[in-house]
């Protein structure tokens, strides 16, 4: 067990990690892009008490669907341009 430890915190402090951006502007003509997804599926509700139980209409299924698209651009080196394109199916 201690092997495995060690080894985990060799890597972790080895690890070289790229600039931290956070929130401050990435500089003129430079960016990035993301796409993330969300999608959950159930037969299932909570009801008032707490329980949980199937859907009152028998064979019932809630499903949502979320797709986000991403797009950060430096303008200037203090000016970012952030557009997000988000995409939600829900039935």
């Amino acid at each position: 067990m201690r092997s495995i430890a060690a080894v985990l915190a060799t890597v972790a402090l080895t690890s070289v990690a790229g600039p931290v951006e956070a929130q401050w502007p990435v500089g003129q003509g430079a960016g990035w892009a993301k796409l993330s997804v969300f999608h959950h599926r159930t037969t299932e509700e909570y009801r008032a008490d707490g329980r949980q139980a199937p859907f009152l209409n028998n064979g019932a299924v809630s499903r949502s669907t979320a797709v986000f698209a991403d797009l950060l651009v430096g303008v200037t080196d203090r000016v970012d341009l952030w557009v997000q394109v988000p995409y939600f199916d829900l039935i």
